[in-house]
């Protein structure tokens, strides 16, 4: 499951994250992937401007 945030107004967005658990480096739960890579099937591309 990937998660993505995109603000679509015309000001600043404040997103806000309260995790359950700390982040351990160890042992890393959270991946990041190029949004352009393809690898979600979503078009970023009018939304970039």
């Amino acid at each position: 499951m990937w998660h993505a945030d995109q603000n679509t107004g015309e000001t600043d967005v404040f997103i806000l994250n309260f995790p359950t658990r700390a982040f351990d480096p160890a042992h890393p739960d959270k991946y990041r992937i190029d949004p352009h890579s393809g690898e979600i099937p979503f078009d970023w591309t009018l939304r970039d401007g």
